[in-house]
């Protein structure tokens, strides 16, 4: 029991060395750390609660609920721990939160000055004890009792209750385990008064923990009764037995008494001198000297059957104080260690080192080649472990304990190797090492099984139910650290990922294109791969814009794929190319790099403005792996980053079309105006003044050209700001047409319109000035590419709840093919910088703008006979 509650007591300072490490602990995050707290607390039933508490000794997360604010500092394993600066137990309370009797034992979490900045408490239910006691067959009449150093009862068995909680110094069995030796026996009454043997011993868990004394009351009669019927039933047999043969001796003499008597009187003096094995005989005995040589005989077997089971039973003992004094060793470890190796080769050496078995290996899945590499090894004499291949698959290979275990999650054992068919390709080398038994314990991380624990033993059979237990929890504990280590190595990833991406971000220029190049850089860093591609949208391709890596003599074998071929092919790869045979041969022919650089994993994020791909952040690597969630949204982070620099790319590219259009636009309508207010500034004596209102006429309209270019301006403005509105209401489409008509009659006057209007025509659900707008915009269009003496029509009518409004011309179309980006912003960018057609090339982008602002629809056809139709249907009123 006392090796039970050392274990205990470590097992709690290893869990709170873990607990002193956590994130939510470290940031003090205390409402975090109390729900971490309360689910330890479901599997942990051993515990009442789990504290932290400050410096103070001031209550700040717990698993219970408690009615704040609580200070503990008067409490005696917060002024120890405080004092010693280390782990410490306390003595016996009832606790404030729970109300329960209680342990409370406490770690220390020191700041940077090595002062304690706070403690995390574990409370221990002195309940447990009572279990454990329970378990324990004890004759009748005995006791089990655990007491502190001040004479406190912390447990009693049987008869717990009135005793638990009484300080009783004075008790002379407490005052013989407080004032006597460390451990020993002596016989006193109890606490009911009652006389025993009592065998005691004190536990001291740590320096900064008081003494813990435990007891084991056993009644005089049990012990000593036994032994004296024993020896009373001895003495007489033997007795009888030295009675009956001097009678033989004396009435037979002969030879065939004498010789048997004296075998039996040698037999017992061998077995007086506790030489058990010994054996009368029956050679040359007959008659009653035969029978009592065999009720000898039969004695003597039973004595030693006896003392056989009794060696068995105290190599028992012995065997699982071993284990656990390992356990608790590995824990301590665990406690120790905060790298995975170290930890792992310790452990081994602990198994090793200790006896428990003669050899020990810690295998680590490595899932692209199903293969269980070493990591850790102790006690491999012949260079085993170094000589073999494990798989985690079902070659046979992977049939053994180590392959079974890492694939089903559970424990497995090699009873005999010798008998058991499965250890055939390790059977010879292991035979040859001496050991003849093994088990297999699965490592788990984060719920997955990444390796296992082997251990082996020269004894065939060697694994019974303890050595199983101890084992289970052992692979527990590991897997517990392991997963704590794997925690904090991914936080100090992030960490610096987080802090490469800023050191990125804050360092960007003002040149879009350079920023692309080096956020893709930063994205092979960051995601640690070989590789790093970017491919921008150009019309219905992509190409590869730029592209970092650190594999020698890179070059790429693609520069531009169809952007069929990057959204069905490249796009949307997560991991390993590994799998989906069809999808991966379309990736190997639309990058043949794939095969050519041996890339094994992918990683692909799209780059994305509005709804629109107009990107894709592509990275390789060598080795299998698979991406993380965590990984993802780093390469969602950076692919956010590009799609800023696009946008910023677009407005700036969007900006210097403008000023090259705009400067175009306004200076013919500028320099027209200044020409004739020179003409009619200089010569207005000479000019008649028909002429004259010609100029002003030509002069108004260059005014009307200006007025014109600088509302489409501001448009674009709105548009590009989403700030764009229209206010609608019922109004006839007759009137939006007629309003379109007349203000584009005025601007082409040699030019010939028709307007037709149904008769259904109605009303309609519009803005009365910006319709008419994008309906002049259709009209202008028109007229400009339409030629000389070809009319132009406008066509309204009513069609299915909408009305529509058609414009027909006879101008050269639209070329196949080009259809999609006539409604884009500046289309004829360079029929206009070359001055072939007038204009700015936004009428139809504000059209099309205006159309949706009323939830309308705007498209273009092929008219028959050549020419065009341009159509916008808007909700009829």
């Amino acid at each position: 029991m006392s090796i039970e509650y050392i274990n205990e007591v470590e097992h709690i300072r290893g869990l709170l060395t873990l607990l002193s490490s956590v994130p939510e602990l470290k940031e003090k995050d205390w409402r975090a750390s109390s729900e971490l707290f309360k689910g330890l607390l479901t599997v942990s039933p051993e515990l009442v609660n789990i504290i932290a508490v400050d410096a103070g000794g001031n209550v700040v997360a717990s698993a219970v609920p408690y009615q704040g604010p609580l200070n503990l500092s008067d409490r005696s394993f917060f002024q120890r721990a405080v004092r010693g600066k280390e782990f410490s137990v306390g003595d016996y309370v009832i606790g404030r939160i729970t109300g329960k009797p209680l342990l409370s034992l406490a770690l220390p979490v020191l700041d940077e000055r090595k002062e304690v900045d706070f403690l995390v408490v574990a409370s221990l239910d002195l309940g447990w004890l009572g279990d454990i006691a329970a378990s324990i067959p004890l004759p009748e009449g005995s006791v089990l009792m655990l007491a502190d150093e001040k004479g406190t009862v912390l447990m009693r068995y049987p008869e717990g209750e009135g005793y638990v909680g009484t300080t009783v110094p004075e008790a002379p069995v407490m005052k013989a385990m407080l004032e006597g030796p460390d451990s020993g026996s002596v016989s006193v009454e109890g606490l009911d008064g009652v006389r025993r043997l009592y065998v005691h011993r004190s536990i001291t868990p740590g320096e900064e923990a008081g003494k813990v004394y435990i007891c084991a009351g056993f009644p005089e009669g049990m012990i000593y009764g036994p032994a004296n019927r024993t020896l009373v039933m001895n003495l007489a047999i033997l007795s009888i037995i030295a009675a009956v043969v001097m009678l033989l001796a004396y009435a037979l003499g002969g030879m065939f008494i004498l010789k048997p008597i004296q075998n039996l009187r040698w037999a017992v003096g061998e077995l007086e001198r506790g030489n058990l094995s010994v054996r009368a005989g029956r050679s040359g005995a007959v008659g009653e000297i035969g029978l009592l040589a065999e009720s000898f005989n039969r004695m003597a077997v039973a004595l030693q059957e006896r003392a056989e089971e009794r060696d068995r039973t105290l190599e028992r003992v012995e065997r699982l104080g071993l284990l656990y004094a390992v356990l608790s060793e590995v824990n301590r470890a665990i406690a120790r260690f905060q790298e995975k190796e170290p930890l792992l080769q310790e452990v081994c050496n602990i198994l090793v080192d200790r006896g428990l078995f003669r050899m020990v290996w810690v295998g680590q899945l490595d899932r692209s080649s199903s293969a269980v590499e070493p990591v850790a090894v102790a006690g491999d004499s012949t260079g085993y472990v170094g000589k073999v291949s494990v798989r985690a698959d079902d070659s046979p290979l992977g049939l053994g304990p180590t392959g079974r275990a890492v694939v089903e999650g559970t424990p497995q054992v090699c009873y005999d190797v010798v008998a058991d068919a499965r250890m055939e390709p390790w059977r010879e080398r292991l035979l040859e090492a001496g050991l003849h038994s093994s088990g297999a314990f699965p490592l788990l991380c984060e719920g997955k099984v990444v390796g296992a624990i082997n251990v082996y033993s020269e004894l065939p059979g060697y694994f019974g139910p303890e050595e199983m237990e101890i084992m289970e929890r052992l692979a527990a504990d590991i897997s517990f650290a392991l997963e704590a280590m794997e925690r904090e190595k991914r936080r100090r990833e992030a960490e610096e990922r987080i802090g490469l991406i800023n050191h990125c971000l804050l360092n960007l220029e003002t040149d879009p294109l350079r920023n692309m190049e080096r956020i893709t850089a930063a994205s092979r860093e960051v995601l640690d791969c070989a590789v790093a591609h970017y491919w921008r949208r150009a019309g219905d391709s992509y190409r590869l814009a730029f592209f970092h890596g650190v594999v020698d003599d890179y070059k790429p074998s693609v520069v531009e794929m169809s952007r069929e071929d990057l959204e069905n092919a490249v796009l949307w790869w997560r991991g390993s190319l590994a799998g989906e045979e069809e999808r991966l041969r379309r990736l190997q022919e639309a990058l043949p790099e794939v095969n050519a650089y041996g890339w094994r994993s992918m990683l692909s994020h799209p780059v994305v403005l509005g709804t629109d791909f107009v990107g894709c952040l592509c990275l390789f690597d060598r080795k299998e792996r698979e991406f993380r969630d965590e990984e993802v949204d780093y390469a969602g982070m950076l692919a956010r980053a590009l799609a800023v620099e696009e946008e910023r790319w677009r407005r700036e590219e969007g900006l210097r079309d403008l000023m090259d259009i705009a400067s175009h636009e306004l200076r013919h309508p500028i320099t027209v105006m200044k020409g004739y207010s020179l003409t009619l500034s200089r010569f207005t004596d000479r000019l008649s003044e028909e002429e004259k209102w010609d100029i002003l006429r030509r002069i108004d309209q260059g005014a009307d050209r200006l007025t014109f270019i600088l509302e489409e301006m501001m448009d674009l403005i709105r548009i590009e700001r989403e700030v764009f509105t229209v206010s609608v209401s019922e109004v006839p489409a007759r009137d939006l047409a007629l309003a379109a008509m007349e203000e584009i009659r005025k601007r082409y006057e040699q030019r010939a319109f028709r307007l037709i209007i149904g008769e259904d025509a109605g009303r309609v659900v519009a803005d009365p000035e910006k319709l008419p707008f994008a309906l002049m915009a259709l009209l202008d269009n028109a007229a400009k590419f339409s030629p000389p003496g070809e009319e132009v029509v406008l066509e309204v009518r009513r069609k299915e709840g909408e009305v529509i409004f058609s414009v027909l011309d006879r101008g050269p179309g639209v070329p196949p093919g080009e259809e999609a980006g006539i409604f884009e912003r500046f289309t004829h960018v360079g029929e206009v910088r070359y001055h072939s057609i007038p204009g700015m090339g936004l009428g139809l982008y504000i059209a099309r703008a205006i159309v949706r602002a009323h939830e309308g629809r705007i498209w273009y056809r092929p008219r028959e006979g050549g020419g065009s139709v341009f159509t916008i249907a808007i909700p009829a009123g």
